[in-house]
């Protein structure tokens, strides 16, 4: 997967589950996750590995094997 296809796929998977909420997607994107060692999910948006494991975290979240 190219990584602008990659970010394309991730915008559409923000935008389904924060429901288009830009306010709560952004407090996500810049907040501290554990589930990245403390990383900041916007640091990953720029390579096509980052944006693979953002689509994984946000694949467990919605499903709710985020721990």
């Amino acid at each position: 997967m190219a990584l602008a296809e990659a970010q394309k796929q991730l915008d559409a998977e923000l935008n389904s589950f924060f429901m288009k909420d830009k306010e709560m997607m952004g407090e996500w994107l810049t907040s501290h996750l554990p589930a990245l060692n403390g990383l900041q999910p916007v640091v990953l948006m720029d390579t096509e590995d980052g944006v693979k494991t953002l689509l994984k975290i946000l694949d467990d979240m919605k499903y709710g094997d985020l721990i």
